[in-house]
């Protein structure tokens, strides 16, 4: 086992779910680049006109390149550059397309051209699919009923075209032909990036951009000499050499040596894992819709999403999920319990649940589940904000839907945090700087070599006059837990609810070339007085457990009025 140098991709905005994060639109020098999260997706954030950017000057009616088409996916779909480039297989590839060109072969989006892309020539319109496919990682959720004549059902192209005449990203010909091997015109790449990028939806998607960077390890791993001989014997004499064959000994090493630190919130993940984190991140995700996260074995719920399969089902946060469709989920690693437990939309999945000491079993019907993220009304006099993350639509749509609740002089303003997993560190700021000063501290953030307090930096939009509640459960985490915390602490709201969940630490995540991914504790968060969250959460001022009616939304409203 050499030591060799590692393509590995930082995800400048740390897990959200239980761990602070911070946006990439925002970063800053110290602890602006973390989430704060379990297993959360984000809503997202279409590129800038990208489409519009890339193609300018393109008639409708004229073949795209495939080297502008390529430009204009990765654009608008803002994947990050490598900042190398190595010796490509292709050949004539023009100096301002190299970087895409170079990170799209190393990522594996130009499987469609096997070892033939010509940048100036036409991309037909099954290439730019797959190209699509590949970034977004898409497959068919189930077998298509159409079968077209110009493509091979099963084979990448025809899994790629499935999944894209599924999401509606293109149609067809006809019943019987897609055009597969045609030119993609200009009218047609600008219609299916704007679906895809989503630039064209009333509430638009958010894209982590993902920097790709060279990683060599300066620092021998303990026992790397013994580990080297180990590798070395049983590659030369082992009985059973077959069992040493794929990436199974590789990926077993990284997880014992990262078990070893008996860190619940610093994991690696193989490469189903991520993508399915991925898939959160992106905001939609088909499953049963709960966040869920592995603790001494065991698959815990974080959070039912609102409105989920899960939620409807009456999973609640604390449930141990003990087998799948009568499968024992004990022994799996995460990856391979979460995939038990995601399945196509509109398949069934029987869950054995642990609650409180008693088991008893539930069917749930996955579904495709999207993210509102911010929901705002007036109930009477009362104004009530739902936040359901703290993702990149917050950031940008908070502030403003304070002011419009503002406006209509409410009695009173409810901050319902409820199942709340947390997100984005600045998207905790923006939150908490709808109301309190400008200035005032947020989050007391430590690592391993100083302690900075962060403040926000906008003035307060509602009426300092104006008595809040917030509303907070075991759901409620990290970022909940820092918006509740410092609101509770200056004494700008009272708490109703229950204890929140206990996430005070921050995780970044750093990915590989290989699909495969790192998330790494590297802070805590603590409140501005230094209070400490992790393990403990945020106690709430006046506790009352959820009933068969509302009963915290129903006593927040007589509290304020």
């Amino acid at each position: 086992m050499k030591r060799s140098r590692v393509t590995c991709t930082p995800i400048l905005t740390v897990l959200m779910h239980f761990c602070p994060v911070l946006s990439p639109a925002r970063v800053r020098r110290s602890v602006a680049a973390f989430l704060l999260f379990i297993t959360l997706p984000f809503p997202a954030l279409g590129a800038p006109s990208a489409t519009g950017e890339f193609l300018r000057g393109i008639a409708d009616s004229e073949p795209v390149s495939a080297g502008d088409f390529l430009r204009a996916a990765m654009g608008g779909l803002r994947v990050n550059l490598m900042q190398d480039t190595k010796k490509l297989p292709f050949k004539r590839i023009p100096r301002n397309l190299m970087p895409y060109v170079q990170t799209a072969h190393e990522l594996g989006y130009l499987s469609a051209f096997k070892q033939d892309f010509r940048a100036a020539q036409p991309i037909t319109r099954s290439q730019a699919v797959q190209i699509l496919a590949a970034i977004e990682r898409v497959q068919p959720a189930k077998e298509p009923a159409i079968r077209f004549r110009d493509v091979r059902p099963r084979s990448a192209e025809g899994r790629a075209i499935a999944a894209a005449v599924e999401r509606k990203w293109m149609e067809p010909r006809s019943e019987r032909l897609f055009g597969a091997r045609e030119a993609l015109t200009g009218k047609e790449a600008r219609l299916i990036l704007r679906t895809v990028i989503q630039e064209d939806t009333a509430v638009p998607t958010i894209r982590i951009k993902i920097p790709i960077i060279k990683v060599e390890p300066e620092r021998p791993l303990p026992k790397q000499d013994e580990l080297d001989t180990v590798w070395d014997l049983l590659q030369d004499n082992y009985l059973h050499k077959e069992k040493l064959n794929g990436d199974e000994p590789g990926f077993s090493s990284i997880e014992g040596l990262v078990k070893s630190l008996n860190d619940p919130y610093t994991n690696y993940l193989r490469p189903v894992s991520t993508q399915n984190m991925e898939s959160q991140l992106s905001g939609k995700v088909t499953g049963i819709g709960a966040q869920v996260e592995q603790k001494n074995g065991d698959l815990i719920i974080v959070s039912p999403l609102k409105n989920s399969p899960a939620e409807q089902a009456g999973l609640q946060p604390g449930d141990i999920i003990l087998s799948v469709n009568d499968q024992s989920l004990a022994g799996l690693n995460l990856d391979d319990a979460v995939g038990k437990v995601r399945g196509p939309e509109g398949s069934e999945a029987k869950l054995k649940i642990r609650r409180s000491g008693n088991e008893f079993e539930v069917t749930v019907i996955r579904n495709t589940i999207t993210f509102e993220e911010v929901q705002a009304s007036m109930q009477g006099e009362i104004a009530v904000v739902k936040l359901q993350q703290f993702g990149q639509i917050t950031e940008q749509t908070f502030r403003a839907a304070i002011e419009q609740l503002n406006a209509k002089r409410p009695k009173g303003l409810i901050l319902d945090l409820r199942n709340n997993p947390g997100g984005y560190l600045h998207a905790a700021a923006v939150v908490v700087s709808a109301f309190l000063p400008q200035g005032s501290p947020y989050a007391s953030i430590i690592t391993k070599d100083k302690t900075e307090v962060e403040p926000t930096d906008a003035p307060a939009v509602l009426d300092p006059s104006v008595r809040m509640i917030v509303l907070i459960n075991k759901g409620s985490a990290s970022a909940s837990e820092i918006v509740a915390g410092v609101l509770q602490e200056t004494g700008r709201a009272m708490l109703v609810g229950e204890t929140t969940y206990g996430k005070g630490t921050v995780q970044q995540i750093f990915k590989f070339k290989s699909g495969s991914s790192f998330k790494m504790t590297i802070a805590e968060w603590r409140t501005p007085q230094g209070r400490k969250i992790d393990a403990s959460g945020v106690t709430p001022d006046y506790q009352l457990p959820p009933g068969d009616r509302d009963d915290q939304l129903l006593k927040a409203i007589d509290l304020l009025q």
